[in-house]
């Protein structure tokens, strides 16, 4: 049993420092203990469609600062990697240098005054178009979820390409999304948004 304490604690560091990181420091995300609670199947589940959804999660923080770049001006926080190149991954274009210790209420107003405070022609509609290629290949059509520990992030290859600075079209005109918005049980409040589909995901794309 001490064996398997010392695997489980070890692979949980692992997967909180390493596979999937975030700003919580030495805090470890509780989500994460029910992988390990048989450590036999850790080596059976979908490490690659969970670590997608995460990094859609956290590059949403860079995704915005490409189009509103008024958003990291005067933030000490923030600033351009100078050794950044075209070509280089967008998450590695901007360093975030302070303790980020401001309270999230403070830090949230302070965001929401800056995009009051925004023109059109401040914001880049779309900071990709010159990296662009003539064409992707070997597009995947896979629309559903993509599961993490924290819950699931929808894949639409559609918005993530548009996000990316392409135009995807469907291969099938009669092409109807697996999962749609289910727009009468959808809620929202000050605090949170809560989106839900039909049919309603479940772990068994995470199991298969």
């Amino acid at each position: 049993m001490e064996c398997r304490y010392a695997a489980a604690a070890y692979l949980l560091y692992v997967l909180a420092s390493v596979v999937f990181p975030d700003s919580k420091g030495n805090r470890v995300s509780a989500n994460l203990f029910q992988l390990l609670d048989l450590l036999e199947d850790v080596n059976k589940y979908s490490w690659g469609t969970a670590i997608v959804a995460h990094l859609n999660g956290q590059l949403s923080q860079v995704w915005i600062y490409d189009h509103f770049q008024s958003l990291f001006k005067d933030n000490e926080d923030v600033e351009l990697n100078p050794k950044w190149s075209k070509g280089s991954p967008t998450g590695t274009r901007y360093m975030f240098t302070g303790s980020q210790d401001k309270e999230q209420t403070d830090a949230l107003i302070e965001m929401h005054q800056k995009l009051d405070n925004i023109m059109a022609k401040e914001v880049i509609f779309n900071p990709y178009k010159d990296g662009r290629v003539g064409a992707m290949e070997d597009v995947v059509y896979y629309h559903g979820p993509l599961f993490d520990p924290n819950g699931f992030s929808m894949y639409n290859p559609m918005r993530i390409m548009r996000q990316l600075g392409f135009i995807q079209d469907s291969s099938d005109d009669d092409y109807v999304p697996t999962f749609k918005h289910k727009l009468d049980k959808c809620e929202a409040d000050l605090s949170d948004i809560k989106v839900v589909y039909e049919p309603a995901t479940d772990v068994k794309h995470w199991n298969d």
